[in-house]
């Protein structure tokens, strides 16, 4: 394999080591489901490099970055959010679904931005 290519795949999403996968971990407990070791960080601080996290990334090892989505995308001249989340459980089921679907068409496109600059991986799944 070339040096910077990389033939795996990665499961992304912005802010998805800080919100996300935690939630879904504490989740999977609550609700006595049946998680994936290999899917939980290693001594409960680094994830796997499974995880590609734009956030993160885009903080290029900053100690204590932090950027919304709506800003990213704004910054990479993609367009931003359609609303901001914090009522969303107060949304109707095509809101909530509309809110969804550009939250993960944003976060692809920065991911994509990203991964073009990078050459990241070949195949992903946006979270």
């Amino acid at each position: 394999m070339e040096e910077g290519s990389s033939m795996s795949h990665k499961i992304v999403g912005h802010n998805i080591k800080g919100f996300d996968l935690p939630y879904l971990i504490r989740s999977t407990m609550l609700n006595r489901a049946k998680g994936k070791s290999y899917l939980t960080p290693a001594r409960g601080k680094f994830w796997p490099d499974l995880f590609h996290d734009t956030m993160e990334f885009e903080g290029a090892g900053e100690y204590g970055f932090r950027v919304s989505l709506d800003n990213l995308a704004t910054q990479y001249g993609l367009g931003g959010k359609n609303g901001n989340g914090k009522l969303f459980y107060t949304y109707s089921r095509p809101e909530q679904e509309s809110y969804l679907e550009n939250d993960l068409r944003v976060t692809k496109n920065i991911f994509e931005r990203q991964n073009e600059s990078f050459d990241l991986c070949d195949k992903y799944t946006i979270i």
